[in-house]
């Protein structure tokens, strides 16, 4: 047998061995020893003569490897790789184990190398998981993700974006087969496009700092309330990340439209109406600050009982606490400390999610009779 080889090969991570045309051991390295004393199937390979790699070599992946060095040994074959595994205690090892028949070596000479690689199996089996992972949520996410390549003219100016990639969520929003919606122009796609927004996503992915945009942007069904938030994407690429905020921006403009409306209609009539959470006023119409002398901001948060003569406190809070549609008369008091004599009617009512009081106040003239035409 050939010595072993020179101590310098014990840095090496992959062991080495060279067999006879009859498959004995002619060297080894340390290498191959520090691999075989915790592995038996790769001892019984040290230590193996032409009979002995059979079929009982260790386990089916080193029986493979035993009946290749045999075949390499014989020139049936070049050289070959495989990877055989065996279990322990602690898990599954796996192994890289290459052959090779030394061209125009006399006599024969065959050459094998092994390296375990249940790290890296391990590692490549867990980058896997991650990945069908992010697949999983990149296909089922209900935001829309769409990275964006920024087209710029001859001079460097951003002009339009183009599609690059496009999750699920992102594909139904445009309302197009994938294939018709990658590499095509933006506002090929939605002629109507913000330049706006494009000079925004472009600056993104230029500067590299990010950004949070909300406003309506073009889909496929029309046009959607969304908050995108843009990173840069390299390469003059931009990410998009959109949650749709329709619903929600419907409810508020709903809402506006419908205070707005109520502003407009307090502010024609002629009766002063004041809102009242608890006792805080929280909203009062102009034609109510001037019945009491002072400007309407003023007025807001301040215990209505501050324009109500202190006689009439005890009636102004049972009125409160009563039902719809109450009917009483009240001295109120003017920023001055000047009395009015007043006539009031109070609902119950429903304002930002919680009840209050809306009460309609008429001045009444010296005889008791109301200002207004008609009573309420």
């Amino acid at each position: 047998m050939l010595s072993a080889f020179p101590p310098s090969a014990t840095t090496r991570a992959v062991g080495l061995c060279v067999l006879d045309e009859a498959g004995r051991l002619l060297a080894t390295d340390a290498a191959w020893h520090a691999l075989a004393a915790e592995s038996p199937a790769l001892t019984l390979l040290v230590a193996a003569s032409a009979s002995d790699l059979g079929p009982d070599t260790g386990a089916a992946g080193w029986r493979a490897v035993a009946a290749g060095i045999r075949a390499v040994a014989r020139g049936e074959r070049s050289e070959l790789s495989l990877e055989p595994e065996e279990g322990t205690e602690h898990g599954t090892r796996s192994f890289l184990v290459r052959v090779t028949r030394l061209v125009g070596a006399e006599p024969v000479r065959v050459v094998v190398t092994c390296e375990e690689t249940t790290a890296r199996r391990c590692a490549l089996a867990a980058e896997r998981t991650d990945e069908e992972r992010l697949r999983c949520l990149h296909e089922h996410m209900a935001e829309t993700l769409t990275v964006f390549e920024v087209v710029r003219d001859a001079e460097g100016r951003a002009v339009d974006l183009a599609f690059a990639e496009l999750n699920p969520a992102a594909v139904r929003s445009v309302g197009l087969p994938l294939e018709r919606i990658l590499a095509r122009r933006y506002r090929e796609v939605f002629p109507y496009a913000s330049a706006a927004r494009i000079a925004r996503l472009a600056e993104v992915a230029a500067t590299g700092r990010p950004c949070t945009l909300h406003g309506w942007v073009p889909t496929g069904d029309g046009a959607r309330f969304v908050e995108e938030r843009c990173y840069a994407a390299g390469e003059d690429r931009v990410a998009v990340l959109g949650t749709d905020h329709t619903e929600t921006e419907h409810l508020r403009l709903e809402k506006r439209s419908s205070e707005e409306r109520y502003r407009a209609l307090a502010a024609a009539i002629f009766d002063g109406i004041v809102v009242t959470d608890g006792d805080s006023i929280i909203d009062a119409n102009e034609a109510y600050a001037r019945m009491h002398g002072c400007a309407r901001d003023d007025m807001l948060g301040v215990p209505v009982f501050r324009f109500v003569a202190p006689a009439h406190h005890e009636r102004l809070r049972r009125a409160l606490s009563d039902g719809d549609g109450w009917l009483e008369p009240f001295e109120d008091v003017r920023a001055d400390g000047s009395t009015v004599a007043v006539e009031a009617r109070g609902y119950a009512a429903h304002w930002g999610g919680h009840g209050v009081r809306i009460t309609a106040v008429r001045e009444l003239d010296a005889q008791g009779t109301s200002h207004s035409t008609g009573r309420p």
